[in-house]
């Protein structure tokens, strides 16, 4: 057979297809055959993308806007689109922020995965614009800059004081305060409190009792808000900020008396203190401040004394007689004083036995606080009080000043004074003798009990009376 050589080559028309084909027809000149032959296309990738659409942005201050495949589209006819990338030299943009030198691809614009979203002031009064620019890339690179123009809002709010009666409830208007853009939106413009109202607080109206301190212009116009004022501020102003200040004026009308709302009573340990609190005396007046709610004192207790407290916590105290005056307020800081749990402290005890002859030719030792001092950080001298846990053998205690007996307490300023007296009993043959006390304050606080020692010593003559010569140098007694 004759055999020739075939130098026949096949050129791509440089479509994108990856796929083709052609038929082989034989011949010998008496039988025929045909083939078919598969060609497989190697891609290259030598297309550059193309920019389609790049329209830009418009957003509102603080907006989040979707980038979408509306907003910015490439193609690129020989890569698919989730190999088209756009790579961002500036801007920070989406849920996950990207920074420059990072991409996306247009497949994720197609599914709208992208957003702008804006981070400047949101109460910018002039427009502003802003340019990102990017490379769109496969093998090759684009350059190109996505425009975004933020809109101009001017706002304008217009305030006007206000006035409201102690303790009501004022719900805010639009004659009262008003903001507007120029749009129809009173949804989108929010007032932010910065400074809330010191004599009261805002609220929703459906939801009393809950402050707030965020509110739109449609919840004003809607008259949802509304400020409360408090019953107990005395204060004729008060006012709240945002970008300006709402300024309230208050009427101080005292329209309820005050009543008696607490009367309870004192139960006191025989010569102890007992704070009185608004757990035992109260007034309520629900339009009035408790410092300007007034006891006065029209009959002093008989048998003991009322005092005020001073002031820096201590118990340092003037007296109350008839038309002396307290307040409520007074009455609440007492209660919430931190009480004392600690007993006084006995910091001298030391034997008496100076035994002194007495006006009355009596004989007797005078306790005195060289000898016993108790010490109580919360407490006055006046309020320490020594109190007889057994008493005396053989003598008996007595106050100078007033002449009666002393069976039960004495108290540091006694001691302090030298009135309280030991009275030597002659009629027993006895050098000493002894007591128990125990140390208390005016909260009931009482120490461990302590022995009072008292000893002393007694000079006889053998006979009442001696007669000697006067020239007699001595004599023997």
């Amino acid at each position: 057979p004759h055999k020739r050589e075939c130098n026949d080559a096949l050129n791509h028309d440089g479509s994108e297809s990856t796929e083709d084909s052609f038929t082989l027809q034989l011949t010998d000149g008496e039988y025929t055959l045909q083939r078919r032959v598969a060609i497989r296309v190697t891609p290259v990738n030598d297309e550059e993308p193309r920019v389609i659409r790049n329209i830009g942005l418009e957003v509102n201050p603080g907006e989040a806007k979707l980038i979408s495949s509306v907003v910015l589209f490439a193609q690129d006819t020989d890569t698919p689109p989730g190999e088209i990338l756009y790579v961002f030299e500036s801007g920070d943009m989406g849920w996950v922020t990207l920074s420059a030198g990072q991409n996306c691809s247009q497949a994720a614009l197609d599914m709208n995965l992208l957003r702008y979203v804006h981070t400047g002031p949101r109460g910018a009064t002039t427009a502003a614009a802003a340019t990102h620019d990017f490379f769109v890339c496969n093998a090759g690179f684009l350059h190109c800059s996505l425009s975004v123009h933020i809109r101009t809002r001017n706002i304008a709010v217009f305030v006007k004081p206000a006035r409201v009666s102690r303790g009501d409830r004022l719900v805010l208007n639009t004659d009262a305060l008003l903001a507007t853009d120029g749009t129809d939106r009173p949804e989108e413009l929010m007032y932010i409190v910065t400074a809330p109202p010191a004599h009261g607080h805002l609220e929703y109206v459906r939801h009393p009792g809950v402050p707030i301190s965020t509110f739109s212009q449609m919840d004003v116009v809607a008259n949802l808000v509304a400020y409360v004022h408090d019953n107990r501020a005395d204060q004729p102003t008060d006012s709240f900020h945002r970008n300006g200040t709402f300024s309230l004026e208050v009427e101080l009308t005292d329209r309820v008396l005050p009543s008696l709302s607490r009367n309870q009573g004192l139960t006191v340990p025989q010569g102890a203190s007992v704070i009185l609190g608004p757990g035992a005396l109260a007034l309520s007046d629900p339009d009035t401040p408790p410092g300007r709610l007034v006891f006065v004192v029209h009959e002093p207790p008989r048998y003991g004394r009322l005092t005020l407290a001073g002031g820096g916590g201590g118990f340092a105290a003037a007296l109350l007689a008839s038309g002396s005056n307290f307040t409520q307020r007074q009455l609440e800081e007492l209660a919430v004083r931190p009480l004392d749990n600690a007993a006084p402290e006995v910091v001298n005890l030391r034997p008496l036995w100076k035994a002194e002859l007495l006006a009355d030719r009596r004989y007797g030792i005078f306790l005195s606080s060289r000898e016993l001092r108790a010490r109580d950080g919360q407490s006055g001298d006046e309020e320490v009080r020594f109190c007889v846990v057994r008493p005396l053998y053989f003598g008996y205690l007595e106050n100078t000043t007033t002449g009666d007996f002393v069976e039960h307490c004495f108290s540091q300023t006694d001691l302090n004074r030298r009135t309280i007296v030991y009275v030597i009993n002659t009629a027993v043959e006895s050098l000493s003798d002894s007591l128990e006390f125990k140390v208390s304050d005016p909260l009931g606080n009482v120490g461990a009990p302590h022995t009072l020692e008292l000893r002393w010593s007694s000079m006889e003559l053998s006979q009442s009376r001696y007669s000697v010569c006067e020239d007699q140098g001595t004599v023997s007694l």
